[in-house]
């Protein structure tokens, strides 16, 4: 009788083990179509990018499968592969790693899903400016602060260590305008690559506004917004932003815009991190070079 409890006990661990572990049966992009119709489209913002990441039900895409398919929902798995960079070969169904972050994703029990106005992402802006003439690459990182649904806006939460550029000088150079300027970074700056900092980035401009109070009080954040009012440090463009999504207990993914003639375009995953808490931590001090 004991030896067969023992045996019992052993047969129950080993199955709560398999059922604890991402399943091995599953699929992801071994069933992925990339020339469907649906996904025929380039994913041209990062709102897109997450009504996708979500299924929202509302969405474009989602309304157009459903009207297509007799009201059935769109897979959620499948939108999720659509939103990757499919030309990384280590994004695939043998890769352990790739099939946990599905897992985790889509976990029936606490799904993963992101917003807008969360607080836990960030974007990553490498901008260009002329440092005394001779122009230089600063990353400026941006996360959004907002008022439940009635307003977001983006606050500069980190400023990188500058390096100098090999980029090309803009061949355009936006007039000044006299009129004040908004007394914040708009929620759509991104779409425009952050082209609102000519004119937020002059020597009447108010830190309070457009900086997090914590940047504002360390030395990196005093020294660049001195060099800014100051005139020492032009604002000239953007040439890239890359997204940091950490709402995913466990993980940090990146998503960066992929411009090629392709049906796999636009805004997609271009790496995940599995990461302890504080690991997690430490990737943000890092970001925001604090």
């Amino acid at each position: 009788m004991a030896v067969r409890n023992i045996i019992l006990h052993a047969g129950l661990s080993l199955m709560l083990l398999i059922a604890a572990l991402p399943q091995g049966s599953a699929q992801y992009f071994e069933n992925y179509n990339p020339n469907d119709d649906f996904f025929r489209q380039e994913i041209k913002t990062i709102d897109e990018f997450m009504e996708r990441f979500d299924a929202w039900p509302e969405s474009q895409i989602c309304i157009t499968y459903a009207k297509s398919n007799k009201g059935r929902s769109i897979p959620r798995n499948m939108l999720l592969v659509s939103i990757f960079n499919l030309e990384n070969s280590s994004f695939t169904d043998k890769d352990s790693k790739t099939k946990e972050f599905f897992h985790d994703i889509l976990d029936k029990t606490s799904p993963v899903y992101i917003n807008f106005n969360d607080t836990n992402w960030y974007a990553e802006a490498h901008a260009l400016f002329l440092n005394n003439g001779k122009l230089e690459e600063i990353p400026v990182v941006f996360h959004v602060i907002s008022q439940g649904t009635e307003w977001s806006k983006w606050m500069i939460a980190g400023i990188g260590k500058p390096a100098a550029s090999k980029e090309h000088m803009p061949s355009v150079s936006l007039k000044k305008v006299n009129s004040p300027a908004q007394q914040f970074i708009s929620s759509s700056a991104y779409a425009t690559n952050f082209a609102e900092l000519h004119y937020l980035f002059t020597d009447k401009m108010q830190p309070a506004f457009y900086f997090d109070q914590q940047l504002i009080a360390t030395p990196s954040g005093k020294q660049f917004i001195d060099k800014i009012k100051n005139g020492q440090l032009k604002f000239q463009y953007v040439k890239s932003i890359t997204f940091h999504f950490y709402q995913a207990k466990g993980w940090i993914f990146t998503v960066d815009q992929f411009h090629r003639k392709s049906f796999n375009s636009g805004w997609l995953i271009s790496n995940i991190l599995k990461t302890t808490p504080s690991e997690k931590l430490v990737a943000r001090k890092i970001l925001l070079n604090r």
